[in-house]
């Protein structure tokens, strides 16, 4: 079944100091429940290996244009089909930052409970995002 999952959060800041922040993959896991090393670079896009909660996976990283950033999973990971999409707006007060994520349950996994466990991770995640760059 699939799942489709926008969070929204907005910043006080520039909407480069959230894009390099997370352009920052090895420190990804300052937000993250997650660690990430960064792998050997392709053409125009980067490759990190993900490992989390017993998982470890690749994603293929590509920055699209100046305000997205897309990745999706290469091979077999702890979802089927996973695909992500992070673009940040300028705001008059800042920007604002949606995060897309559409991605396949295995056929074991409750879709329902893997949709509540992603929106709350990367809620989290947005939360301590905006701490640190809004710092900035």
């Amino acid at each position: 079944m699939a799942i489709d999952i926008v969070v929204t959060q907005s910043f006080a800041c520039e909407p480069e100091i959230v894009l390099n922040t997370l352009s920052e993959h090895q420190h990804l896991d300052r937000f993250f429940n997650a660690s990430f090393t960064v792998l050997p670079s392709h053409a125009h896009y980067t490759r990190r290996q993900v490992s989390m909660l017993g998982y470890r996976f690749i994603e293929r990283v590509e920055q699209v244009d100046p305000f997205t950033l897309n990745y999706h999973i290469e091979g077999d990971g702890p979802v089927n089909h996973h695909r992500a999409s992070i673009n940040v707006t300028p705001s008059e007060t800042g920007c604002l930052l949606v995060y897309s994520i559409h991605c396949q349950a295995k056929w074991w996994q409750p879709s329902w409970l893997l949709q509540a466990i992603i929106r709350h991770d990367l809620t989290q995640a947005l939360h301590k995002l905006k701490e640190l760059c809004d710092a900035c």
